[in-house]
C-alpha cells in the first residue's frame, strides 16, 4: 500500500540542472495590448451617424453616435465597452436610467473592430508599432510577427517563439461577422527564412534583448461646455488628455495577457520615455516518461492536454480566463463581450452568451467575485479556480528597471535577458507504473510465496495442460462388451 500511495502522491520529483553550456533558453513572449485610445473614442463620438448593423438581412442593432453637442459622459460609455475591465460604472449610471440612448448589445462589434468602414476605436497593428529590433542589430517589420491575439483585455499583438517556428505563410479571414470582414496576413517564417527570428539564447548567442518602439500621438485638447451659473453665460474648460495608451506583457510561451497578470510581469508605456527592463529565466525541462504519468500525480498539463473553450492549448492563464468565463455564466447569465472564442453569431459560442447592456451591469455588480482570484475555502468574495500550471512555464522575473527621457513622440521598451541562466529545473518521474509493479510483484513474493511465474504456472497446470490431456482420451475409440469376451 506505501508503494502505491507514494506513487499516486509523489510520483515526480524536481532537480536542479547545471549543465548550463548546453541549454537552449527560449526567450519570453512579448503581448503589446492596447488600454485607452481617447483620439480614437472622440472621432467615434464626435461622428452623428447611425451604423445599422444586419445579419441575414435582418437589421439587429443601431449604434447611435452623438456630435459635437453630446454630453462627454457618452466618451466614457464608449471607452468602457471598448476597453472592458469588467466595471461598468458610466453605463449604470447614464444607460440604465434612460438618459442617453446607448447601445444594448452587441458590443463586440465596437470593442473589437479594428478595421471597420463604419467604426473604428482600437489601433490596427501599425498604428500601435513604429519600429522593432532583435538585438540591437536587425530591425524587422513588427506587424509581420507580432500576431494578433484574442485575450479578455481586448485585441493584443504577440510575439512569441512558437509562432516564427512555424512553416507557412497565409492569411486568415476571421468571419466578417466578428471583425468586419478583417483580413489578417499571418507570417509564419521557415528556420531558414531570412525573415525568421531565432528567439533562442545560448553560449554563442549570448543574452538576447527585444527593443520596440510604440507610436504615441500628441495629445488632444478637450473642450468641456459649461454654462457659468452667475452670467448664464458659456465658459469652455480646455483640459489637456493623453490620448493613446499600452501595456506591454512579458509571459512564457503558452500563457495570454489576463486580468489577473503578476504586476512585476506588466510594463507601462509612457510617452517620451525609454524603459530598459532586464529580466533572469529559469526554464523547466521535463523527461519523456513524465507525459506518460497523470495531471493529478504530477500536478500540471502539457499544452495539448487542451479542455479549454478558450484557447486550442492549455495554459494557467487561459485556464484562469476559462474559470472567469464559467462564473460569468454562474452568476449572470452571459459574458464578456471581449471573451476569446466568443462571437456575435454563435460561429463558436453561442450568441446568447455575450452580455446585452443588463449582463455588462450584473458583471460590474460581481466585480468583485470575477475579478479578484482567492484561495480554496476562503471566505472573501473572489474567483476559486482549480488550474494547474503548464507544465512547459518558464519562471520569469524581472530584477531591474531603467528609464530615460527622450524628446521623441513614442514610447520605447527594451526587455533584455540581464544573464543566460546558470541552472534550469528538471521534472523527473521517480515512481512510474513499471515501478509500482516491481514492488507490488516483490511483496506478494515475498509474503505469499508467489510471483508472477507462480500464477503463470496456475493458468498452465489448470487450464492449458488439463486441456491436452483430455482432448487425446476424446479422440480415442470405445471398446464393447462383446469384444472384450471374445478377447
Amino acid at each position: 500500500m506505501n508503494s502505491w500511495e507514494a506513487y499516486q502522491t509523489n510520483a515526480i520529483s524536481f532537480v536542479v540542472e547545471t549543465s548550463s553550456l548546453e541549454f537552449q533558453t527560449t526567450f519570453p513572449a512579448v503581448s503589446v495590448c492596447e488600454v485607452n485610445n481617447v483620439a480614437n473614442i472622440q472621432k467615434l463620438a464626435n461622428k452623428l451617424i447611425v451604423v445599422p448593423i444586419s445579419f441575414n438581412n435582418n437589421i439587429d442593432i443601431e449604434f447611435r453616435i452623438f456630435g459635437d453637442n453630446r454630453n462627454f459622459n457618452l466618451d466614457e460609455i464608449v471607452k468602457e465597452i471598448t476597453y472592458f475591465k469588467g466595471t461598468s460604472y458610466y453605463i449604470n449610471e447614464f444607460c440604465m436610467t434612460g438618459q442617453y440612448n446607448c447601445p444594448k448589445s452587441n458590443f463586440s462589434k465596437l470593442a473589437i473592430s479594428v478595421n471597420s468602414i463604419f467604426i473604428q476605436t482600437r489601433s490596427t497593428c501599425d498604428e500601435v508599432f513604429l519600429n522593432c529590433t532583435w538585438n540591437n542589430v536587425r530591425d524587422f517589420d513588427c506587424c509581420k510577427h507580432f500576431i494578433l491575439t484574442e485575450t479578455e483585455l481586448g485585441i493584443c499583438y504577440t510575439l512569441t517563439m512558437e509562432n516564427e517556428s512555424s512553416v507557412c505563410i497565409y492569411t486568415v479571414n476571421f468571419i466578417a461577422l466578428k471583425y468586419c470582414n478583417f483580413n489578417v496576413r499571418i507570417y509564419l517564417y521557415r528556420p531558414d527564412s531570412d525573415d525568421f527570428i531565432d528567439m533562442y539564447s545560448n553560449r554563442e548567442t549570448g543574452p538576447s534583448n527585444l527593443r520596440i518602439k510604440l507610436l504615441s500621438p500628441s495629445q488632444v485638447a478637450a473642450i468641456y461646455i459649461l454654462p457659468t451659473l452667475q452670467t448664464f453665460r458659456i465658459s469652455q474648460i480646455v483640459v489637456l488628455l493623453h490620448n493613446y495608451s499600452t501595456t506591454v506583457f512579458i509571459h512564457s510561451v503558452v500563457d495570454v495577457p489576463y486580468y489577473n497578470t503578476i504586476s512585476t510581469d506588466i510594463l507601462q508605456a509612457t510617452m517620451g520615455i525609454y524603459k530598459q527592463f532586464k529580466f533572469v529565466i529559469k526554464d523547466i525541462e521535463n523527461e519523456d516518461e513524465v507525459r506518460f504519468v497523470g495531471i493529478s500525480q504530477r500536478r500540471c498539463r502539457f499544452p495539448l492536454e487542451n479542455y479549454l473553450d478558450v484557447s486550442s492549448k492549455y495554459s494557467y492563464s487561459s485556464c484562469i480566463v476559462n474559470c472567469r468565463r464559467q462564473k460569468q455564466l454562474e452568476m449572470c447569465n452571459c459574458t464578456s463581450h471581449l471573451m476569446p472564442n466568443s462571437s456575435m453569431y454563435g460561429i463558436t459560442i453561442e450568441l446568447s452568451e455575450q452580455c446585452d447592456i443588463n449582463g455588462l451591469v450584473c458583471l460590474n455588480t460581481h466585480y468583485a467575485e470575477l475579478s479578484v482570484l482567492k484561495k480554496k475555502k476562503s471566505k472573501r468574495p473572489g474567483l476559486e479556480c482549480y488550474c494547474v500550471p503548464s507544465c512547459i512555464e518558464a519562471e520569469i522575473s524581472v530584477i531591474t528597471v531603467e528609464s530615460f527621457i527622450t524628446n521623441e513622440n513614442e514610447s520605447v521598451i527594451q526587455l533584455m535577458m540581464d544573464r543566460l541562466p546558470a541552472e534550469r529545473l528538471k521534472r523527473n518521474v521517480v515512481r512510474g507504473r513499471l515501478d509500482v509493479l516491481v514492488s507490488l510483484g516483490g511483496s506478494v513474493a515475498l509474503f505469499v510465496g508467489a510471483s508472477i511465474l507462480s500464477f503463470l504456472e496456475i493458468i498452465y497446470y489448470f487450464i492449458i495442460r488439463m486441456r491436452n490431456v483430455k482432448m487425446p482420451n476424446l479422440k480415442k475409440p470405445k471398446t464393447s462388451k462383446c469384444e472384450l469376451k471374445m478377447k
